[in-house]
């Protein structure tokens, strides 16, 4: 995946079914020009006591396509992104099949 047309490297993504947002490390928010502790606070369950700041941003998905999302990201590192629920899971069927141990994603939005 990509970011906002300016961060030009790919990301490697998970998606990540449990996850409420599509969640990025801090440091891309600069790469963005977003000042990441000035970015709204949201709660992040599951994740510790770590709070994600959460911001508008274009999401490049490559075959699937660019539409903006309201994306968070954490001060600590991570080598990928999760992809989940608000911005990303929510414009696709996603189903499993674990006899070959793949996954599905359907476009619907």
């Amino acid at each position: 995946v990509g970011l906002g047309g300016i961060w030009t490297q790919p990301i490697q993504a998970v998606v990540d079914t449990g996850a409420d947002y599509c969640i990025f490390y801090g440091g891309f928010a600069e790469e963005l020009g977003l000042d990441f502790e000035r970015l709204p606070v949201a709660p992040a369950q599951g994740l510790g006591e770590n709070i994600l700041r959460v911001a508008p941003v274009d999401l490049d998905t490559g075959g699937f396509g660019v539409w903006p999302i309201r994306a968070a990201f954490t001060p600590h590192s991570f080598p990928f992104a999760l992809l989940g629920h608000v911005g990303f899971l929510e414009r696709f069927k996603f189903s499993t099949n674990p006899q070959t141990m793949r996954f599905t994603l359907e476009r619907i939005i």
